[in-house]
């Protein structure tokens, strides 16, 4: 099955952010958003946010996966084709997003 990824503009201003500050993420993080059109959704579902998911990524000298970054993805429950990456960041600037942030991404989504 082919997935129609559609990222937010939050999670590109952060994507560009981040490739800025580690340019060796670039070639892995591209890949993961061709991975996700091919495979679907990669990760875990957050807990309390039903249709968010949590996936990590590395980032050299970061202790690999699990002291790099984190992608949250939403899948659109009418449609399951439809992926939105809506937000990256760093283990090490953001430790977990607040509910705040999770109502702030889907009112984003919703006005896509």
């Amino acid at each position: 099955m082919n997935y129609d990824v559609k990222p937010t503009p939050t999670f590109i201003r952060q994507l560009e952010a981040i490739i800025g500050k580690y340019p060796e993420t670039k070639e892995y993080l591209l890949e993961y958003l061709m991975i996700l059109e091919t495979d679907g959704i990669k990760g875990n579902r957050i807990p309390g946010n039903n249709f968010f998911w949590k996936d990590r990524f590395p980032i050299k000298g970061r202790r690999g996966k699990s002291g790099g970054g984190r992608i949250i993805c939403y899948q659109n429950p009418e449609n399951p084709s439809i992926i939105i990456p809506a937000m990256i960041y760093l283990k090490f600037d953001l430790s977990h997003p607040t509910e705040k942030m999770f109502k702030e991404l889907l009112n984003e989504i919703q006005s896509l």
